[in-house]
């Protein structure tokens, strides 16, 4: 399985970025022959991923020092795509969102703290349900932590991005545990996050985001419209996901296009040195586009992400002090996002300690271009010393805080301790035949591992309170809070639970 997280030389100036940072730049001295061993690798991984094309922009001290492509824009084509191909972002596009978010906070339209029921005063909601969604405060959106079900069910293709989260999205899709609990990513967090700036903007998402954020980063190319990705003509198409693997995308139609899932990052193109104004802004601000202090507010760690590894969320990037390649770690601080859609992979990453950026879009599903990351980064300046992965340490000593019953939409899961290790069971499973490992192997922290029909899937035991028996078992399509029933769940529940467990913990 792919790995999921979970680029012609040319110097371009970035523009529509004015204010920022004062400091002087120093020239940048290209090597001859520098950038060869980029072009060598993410040609080599291109082919390893199956993916149609590839492309790459490196930002170091100020500018763009390397963009190039590799691949046919078309899989089996003979057009050579370029560094101006456009690809599809992906989940990327969830720091633009939030951008777009803090613009009208300082308009005064809302704050952080607003609650969704006020900001989004038409949503529709469950009765049963109520105290739970008018406690919804936006900045919960903007850090996955509005506890939502990460899934659209109910959704057509042409649906309204307001019409469906207004009045759809809580009919057929629920909330899995209490909100502002903790991060699980989840894409209608940013769904209702692009409701409320349309609503609030009283213009589409679409046109919102072009004339407020994308024009002013200078970002001309960057669009949703699939309308003006046809015009422009030099797009890729490669290869996307189906139930029976790969196929090659023979015209643009077959993408996905939902308007509601736009904030979240569906149908979102752009290029890698169009990326590069963005890593600008990350790196230096511009008190033109947002103020300093909301600027801060986008790089800082928000929330704890529950991994096996230290890390954090921001608002649309994670913040990390370093990176896994080749089973070690490179202590490299940085702020990044990945992206996937069906067909397309973002790979975003700005390490502000050395003024540095890497894009990297392909057209293919899941790619893996870590090795193209870490050639771009030692293209530029030296590698540190890479070192041992910082796994948290296991906890045996909270297995009895561990042990217990829990519950998720009738599927109950009982966590017992046996000859120190931990054990699970699932009722459900067993009365439909699934197979599932029966002892729990720890990663790291209170990050564990249990393989679904031969699958690893990762879960995190989740405390509300230190030293008290943990409240959840979680993964994003999955969480199971703690109870004190028996078994009441039903084979026709299960089909439904393997699906949603089998979910990404890290896809963007």
């Amino acid at each position: 399985m792919k790995h999921l997280i979970s680029f012609s030389l040319c110097s371009i100036a970035l523009i529509g970025c004015g204010g920022g940072s004062s400091k002087k730049l120093e020239p940048i001295k290209v090597e001859p022959n520098k950038f060869e061993s980029v072009a060598t690798q993410i040609e080599k991984d291109r082919v390893a991923n199956q993916a149609g094309a590839a492309s790459i922009a490196i930002y170091h001290n100020g500018q763009v020092v390397y963009a190039n492509a590799v691949g046919k824009t078309r899989v089996g084509g003979s057009t050579d795509a370029s560094s101006d191909t456009l690809f599809q972002l992906g989940s990327t596009t969830k720091v633009f969102t939030n951008l777009a978010a803090l613009k009208q906070m300082e308009q005064g339209k809302y704050s952080m703290q607003s609650k969704l029921v006020d900001v989004l005063p038409s949503l529709s909601y469950p009765n049963t349900q109520r105290h739970d969604w008018q406690g919804i405060q936006v900045d919960w959106l903007m850090t996955h932590q509005g506890a939502f079900d990460d899934d659209y069910e109910g959704i057509e293709v042409d649906t309204p991005l307001l019409e469906f989260m207004n009045s759809e999205y809580a009919i057929d899709n629920g909330i899995m545990n209490k909100p502002g609990e903790f991060f699980n990513y989840s894409n209608p967090n940013f769904s209702f996050l692009g409701a409320i700036i349309a609503h609030q903007s009283g213009i589409d998402y679409k046109d919102y985001m072009k004339t407020e954020v994308f024009s002013p980063l200078g970002m001309a190319r960057t669009t949703f419209s699939r309308d003006e990705v046809v015009a422009d003509g030099d797009y890729a198409l490669g290869n996307y996901i189906t139930e029976t693997g790969l196929k090659p995308v023979t015209e643009i139609g077959q993408l996905d296009n939902s308007d509601a899932i736009l904030p979240a990052g569906n149908f979102t193109w752009s290029t890698p040195s169009q990326m590069m104004n963005m890593a600008k802004f990350i790196l230096n601000g511009n008190s033109d586009l947002l103020s300093d202090q909301n600027h801060q507010k986008l790089i800082a760690k928000q929330v704890v992400v529950p991994s096996p590894i230290e890390n954090h969320y921001g608002l649309g990037l994670f913040v990390q002090d370093g990176f896994v390649h080749n089973n070690s770690w490179v202590p490299m601080k940085h702020y990044s996002h990945g992206g996937n859609t069906r067909g397309y992979t973002s790979m975003f990453y700005v390490f502000p300690e050395h003024d540095l950026a890497v894009s990297i879009l392909s057209s293919g599903y899941a790619d893996d271009f870590t090795s193209t990351l870490v050639s771009a980064i030692d293209a530029v300046i030296d590698l540190p010393q890479t070192q041992t992965i910082p796994l948290k340490p296991v906890k045996p000593d909270h297995h009895a805080l561990y042990a217990g019953t829990y519950s998720a939409d009738g599927i109950v899961i009982n966590i017992g301790v046996s000859e120190d290790k931990l054990t699970i069971s699932v009722p459900a499973l067993d009365l439909d035949g699934v197979n599932y490992s029966r002892t729990l192997v720890p990663v790291g922290g209170d990050t564990y591992m249990v393989t679904l029909d031969g699958e690893p899937l990762y879960f995190n035991f989740i405390a509300q309170e230190q030293g008290k028996p943990y409240t959840y078992f979680a993964n994003r399509g999955v969480v199971a809070t703690r109870v004190n029933a028996q078994f009441t769940g039903t084979p026709g529940d299960v089909t439904k639970f393997i699906l949603n467990s089998k979910k990404q913990n890290h896809i963007h």
